[in-house]
């Protein structure tokens, strides 16, 4: 890979314990240098940054939330400098959360909600809190909503603005979640 392209984004074998094997490996290559190793994101805290010949290598979770958020927190802005160019606008929307949302202090979470709409209202609907291998929350979830690291959350009936991932829905059409 480091013959042929500009940046290396390795998934999986990153990860806290013995399975960590990614980072060593990149870590043998000749001219490798480690710039960090875990941050402090929710999902994806075990993702790595290196530099190899030169060239940028991102090492992160084989975990599909998890990896969905480090790319989009880590990879997506080192790609935009390296190239660059603006950030492309992000459609948000304002809602109201209809469960407290905890976080704990010192990590920035990114947690997968449905935003719907309830007799002319956005409500964000919270999915599973924990689990950065469950595929199905980033398949249901049609927004992201980022819980900066100064805050121990939001409480039920907060209004917070999410990112969309996909068009709003009526919540009537939802089912069970």
């Amino acid at each position: 890979a480091l013959g042929v392209a500009d940046v290396i984004v390795v998934t999986g074998g990153t990860s806290v314990g013995e399975r960590d094997v990614t980072p060593d490996a990149i870590l043998r290559l000749d001219g490798a240098r480690q710039l960090f190793h875990g941050v402090r994101i929710r999902p994806g805290r075990t993702a790595g940054g290196y530099v190899v010949g030169g060239k940028p290598v991102l090492a992160v979770s084989g975990l599909p939330v998890a990896a969905y958020i480090s790319l989009t927190a880590l990879l997506t802005p080192v790609m935009r400098r390296a190239y660059g160019s603006r950030p492309e606008p992000r459609p948000t929307v304002f809602g109201k959360l209809t469960r407290r949302l905890p976080n704990e202090v010192g990590f920035r979470s990114y947690y997968r909600v449905v935003a719907c709409r309830e007799r002319g209202e956005v409500l964000i609907l919270p999915l599973r809190l924990t689990g950065s291998g469950m595929l199905s929350t980033l398949i249901k979830s049609n927004a992201i909503l980022e819980v900066p690291e100064d805050l121990e959350g939001y409480e039920e009936g907060s209004y917070v603005e999410v990112v969309l991932t996909g068009p709003i829905i009526d919540c009537s059409s939802l089912g069970q979640l």
